[in-house]
């Protein structure tokens, strides 16, 4: 008894992550489940004539500003970066996160809570600043 009990804590243990990853996966294309999500899309190439912005130039694009972006699907997310580090996500579809964020060279970098880092990268077109997502396709943060 005590055994089967544990086996069915384990299964819902095992099903709350795959569906937090499926969240993750659905918002930034991080994680195991971007991989198989992400399969069949085409990579998308940023527009021609957009700059790749240093480290000290992307952080002060995103430090404690705040930023929304209307997807493919027409789903939109607002993305709020503190210069503490943190950033906070929310989605039209009601899904609600924070995490870390750093800048790399041409990267944007951001750990969820639970989540391995993921670093995507960034390019400026003027002032209109566009994130690669993991599964490839290009998204224009605009600020909000």
């Amino acid at each position: 008894m005590k055994q089967s009990m544990k086996t069915i804590i384990d299964m819902r243990e095992q099903t709350r992550r795959r569906s937090h990853a499926a969240r993750v996966a659905v918002v930034f294309g991080f994680g195991i489940a971007c991989a198989f999500a992400g399969a069949g899309a085409s990579a998308e190439e940023f527009p021609e004539g957009a700059n790749t912005p240093n480290a000290s130039e992307l952080e002060a694009l995103i430090k404690d500003k705040v930023f929304t972006s209307k997807q493919a699907d027409g789903s939109s997310w607002r993305l709020d970066y503190r210069s503490n580090g943190y950033f906070y996500v929310n989605t039209s579809g009601g899904f609600k996160a924070s995490g870390k964020w750093a800048v790399e060279d041409g990267k944007l970098c951001m750990n969820l809570k639970t989540d391995p880092t993921v670093c995507n990268d960034m390019r400026l077109q003027g002032t209109k600043l566009l994130l690669k997502r993991t599964n490839g396709s290009v998204i224009s943060l605009e600020p909000a």
